[in-house]
């Protein structure tokens, strides 16, 4: 059940905020509403084993999603997508994107634990 609140948020925040929300056509209640519920799933993922952490450190799409996604970005760049795959592309790419800061963030955790060590910079 989701319930209705006013949030009282800097001008830096709503600034940044509106950006987000008129570059993907959305409202700014609802970019305001990902970022905390984002927020809420970050400190989930602090509590997860560390063996859930490790396989989620080391996440990849399957296969045949990456030889999708390949494909279909190929095409893409060519300008060649039917309406039906720039729709797949863009809900492939939201996977990908959400899978991608998943294993982000599982990596902070796993560095943060000593499980893994930190990525180089060279």
């Amino acid at each position: 059940m989701n319930q209705e609140i006013t949030l009282t948020v800097s001008e830096n925040v709503w600034l940044y905020a509106k950006t987000v929300a008129s570059r993907n056509k959305r409202r700014i209640d609802e970019v305001l509403s990902d970022w905390l519920e984002e927020a809420t799933n970050d400190a989930e993922i602090e509590k997860f084993s560390d063996v859930k952490i490790i396989a989620l450190a080391n996440l990849q799409l399957p296969e045949s999603q990456q030889e999708t996604l390949h494909e279909l970005l190929e095409k893409n760049g060519e300008g060649e997508l039917t309406a039906l795959e720039k729709k797949y592309l863009d809900d492939l790419m939201e996977v990908y994107n959400d899978a991608l800061l998943t294993k982000a963030k599982a990596m902070r955790v796993a560095v943060e634990r000593g499980l893994i060590e930190p990525l180089s910079s060279e």
